[in-house]
């Protein structure tokens, strides 16, 4: 760095008598110096250089673009987004059976869970199944998972009941809407923001909304009437109403809930013996089929029961009664609806007594699409594309919303059975879609006869699998701070409603995931007769090295400022304050301008503040903020052995880089800047990086 000058610019810098000289020859003589030529050529230079990078810019920019728009419009793109395009011209015939099977086994299993589900929703049974066909349909297209099947779900019923407020038109309309968020979702690839919803609140959110759906069963296993659906009040007034109950269907109810079980275990049997005989394969196939198919058997029995006791005038159970017979039309939902023969809601009404339905039904409904397509393809082996599954979701809702459909998820339960089905391609929705409508249009006088309490006792045993309280244990074991967020969603869920309850669980997962960068773990080496120690911020009669572990945006910013101003002033002596700014890879607005402030402050203190191992787009953002006087050590150590030098004060004017082989130089030898990683820096064309092994980082 002390040689002799290298360029013509560096001697006229040195020696400014020579420039002065050569311009009096000029004159002299008439001509051009050879100096001034080459400073004209070093100006055309840069100038043909500056627009040969703005050519290049707009020319990749027209590159880009067409690029862009090739990726928009391949075959590629179109089979992500169609991805029947993928698997449809590799059907065969082997595909076709494993579809049926699978498709008919969940078509037994939706139709009685969607009778059921609909009265969750508190809307007509028919509903239920309007609900449960365009959705599979729709999938069949759209849908990157096998094993996924589309329809009403408990918890789905369940926020449509509080937000649709038992107005079908009303729960047709929030389908819609929701349906439209959830294509914008898609659209714009937010399926990220899910992944702010941790797995605790989630967790929570289901339990509490199982419990909630059961507790709302058990009146009409009970035959119990006039029971509100608040929480509270529903499980107080169960408990006063319990002389009330109906014999028959609490009987009725009981013995659904132990077949339903029975036959669900059956499955765990273990055959003896190691021979398969015709008759042992065939048992093994009854009992697999009555076990996939309990919830259609147990409804088909209570109903028989129910008809051969209405045929000889016995009426001992609460029956369904009639229900609207016959395909929906087709036809877009209504956006003002009629309540009664007196009384209209507007568009404005509705959407006002839908509320914060609009965000939090499709928010969940997607939580619960992804998070079981994930779980069938790792346990399967494929993957499923989220932002195609949000689109999926939403145009299942938007067009199910057209044959008077309300929101719609995918459900754990039913995608079990498809995969335990053999399932091979997303075509098995098909057929469970016909066989909903083939119930539509011929079983529906038949439905009249299923007895409450076996519809009760369907979902009870369905939802019972969803509580889950053993992630208290875990989570006490691994990390007892997620039982804030758990703990919250739970009981506000429960005693406040599901909307509130899921709000604030994300709204406290998010708080928790924020305080690190509010209150950072601020760590010091204070060195004291140059030996290290590491301890808390303690005040030092010598140097306090701050280390900030996790970086620096702004909200540990007045944090920080109060911390190191605080321990590095005490009275009326003052140490040298060293910031490693190892795991500082970036820095807001807020940030670089509390840095400026602290610094300002310390040097009216009289008290250096040095930053150590800075990274580069860090560097970037201190050079443009130009805080006169701060200094940057390549490292800790640098900056150790400077101050030990006596060779930094509060008053330097310059801000520098400062190295262990010179400590006041304006340039960074050590600095090693590869064109890669200074192609990530704003302003800086690798283009224009001279061809030599680093770069000189100069005055910041």
């Amino acid at each position: 760095m002390n040689g002799a000058p290298s360029t013509i610019h560096e001697q006229l810098e040195l020696n400014p008598k020579a420039d002065s000289q050569l311009c009096h020859d000029k004159e002299r003589t008439g001509k051009k110096s050879c100096l001034t030529v080459y400073r004209e050529k070093c100006q055309n230079c840069a100038a043909l250089t500056a627009k040969a990078c703005h050519d290049i810019r707009q020319g990749c920019q027209e590159i880009d673009f067409k690029r862009h728009a090739r990726q928009t419009f391949s075959v590629k793109t179109l089979k992500n987004r169609l991805p029947i395009l993928k698997w449809l011209p590799k059907y065969r015939l082997r595909h076709f059976q494993g579809d049926l099977i699978a498709g008919i086994t969940v078509g037994l299993t939706v139709i009685p869970q969607s009778l059921a589900y609909a009265k969750i929703a508190e809307l007509p049974p028919q509903y239920g199944l309007y609900s449960a066909f365009m959705c599979c349909f729709v999938y069949v297209l759209l849908g990157t998972s096998r094993d996924v099947n589309l329809g009403p779900t408990a918890v789905m019923s369940l926020l449509t009941a509080e937000f649709a407020h038992s107005i079908p038109a009303l729960a047709t309309l929030l389908a819609f809407v929701c349906g439209l968020i959830q294509i914008g979702m898609g659209v714009f690839s937010l399926g990220f923001l899910l992944d702010y919803i941790s797995h605790p609140v989630i967790n929570s959110f289901t339990t509490a909304a199982a419990i909630t759906i059961a507790c709302s069963q058990v009146k009409k296993w009970l035959g119990l009437r006039q029971i509100p659906r608040e929480f509270v009040k529903q499980f107080y007034l169960t408990l006063m109403k319990l002389p009330e109950t109906k014999v028959f269907d609490c009987v009725l109810g009981l013995v659904c809930m132990i077949l339903l079980y029975s036959m669900k275990r059956m499955k765990e049997v273990k055959w003896r013996g190691d021979s398969d005989s015709v008759c042992k394969a065939v048992c093994k196939k009854l009992v697999w089929v009555m076990s996939t198919a309990r919830n259609a058997i147990v409804v088909i029995f209570s109903s028989g029961l129910s008809a051969i006791l209405l045929y000889h005038d016995i009426r001992p159970f609460s029956l369904t009664g009639n229900i609207v017979s016959g395909v929906p039309p087709f036809q877009p939902p209504e956006f003002t609806i009629r309540v009664d023969e007196n009384a209209t809601m507007s568009t404005s009404e509705c959407f006002a007594n839908i509320g914060i339905g609009i965000a939090i039904i499709p928010l969940v409904g997607v939580i619960e699409s992804v998070a079981i397509g994930k779980a069938f393809g790792r346990k399967n082996g494929y993957s499923i594309d989220g932002n195609q599954e949000l689109l999926a979701n939403g145009f299942a809702n938007v067009l199910g919303s057209f044959v008077s459909a309300y929101p719609v998820s995918a459900s754990f339960s039913r995608s079990a059975v498809m995969a335990q089905s053999g399932v091979q391609t997303p075509l098995a929705n098909i057929f469970t879609g016909t066989l909903v409508l083939l119930a539509l249009a011929f079983l529906t006088p038949l439905f009249y006869y299923i007895p409450d309490a076996a519809l009760a006792a369907v979902i009870i045993m369905a939802v019972v699998d969803m509580i889950d309280f053993s992630m208290i244990r875990h989570l006490w074991a691994i990390n007892k701070v997620d039982l804030f967020p758990w703990f919250a969603t739970f009981f506000i869920s429960l005693f406040a409603g599901f909307e509130f309850g899921i709000l604030i669980g994300v709204a406290t997962s998010l708080l928790l995931l924020l305080y690190p960068w509010a209150r950072p773990a601020i760590k010091a080496r204070l060195i004291v007769d140059s030996k290290a120690e590491t301890t808390e911020l303690m005040p030092n009669e010598n140097i306090i090295i701050v280390s900030i572990p996790m970086g620096l945006m702004f909200p540990g910013v007045e944090y920080l400022q109060e911390k190191v101003e605080a321990k590095a002033i005490t009275g009326t002596s003052s140490r040298t304050v060293i910031m490693d700014f190892t795991h500082v890879f970036q820095m807001d607005y807020t940030a670089v301008v509390g840095l400026k402030e602290m610094y300002s402050f310390l040097q009216k203190k009289q008290t250096p503040l040095i930053l150590a191992n800075v990274q580069l787009p860090v560097f970037v953002q201190l050079q443009k903020a130009k805080i006169k006087g701060l200094c940057c050590a390549a490292s800790v150590s640098d900056a150790i052995q400077m101050v030990a030098d006596g060779e930094i004060t509060a008053q330097d004017d310059l801000v520098k880089v400062i190295t262990k082989d010179d400590s006041r130089i304006s340039s960074a030898n050590d600095v090693t800047v590869t064109h890669r990683s200074l192609s990530h820096v704003p302003d800086c064309d690798p283009e224009l990086i001279p061809n030599s092994s680093s770069v000189h980082l100069a005055k910041l």
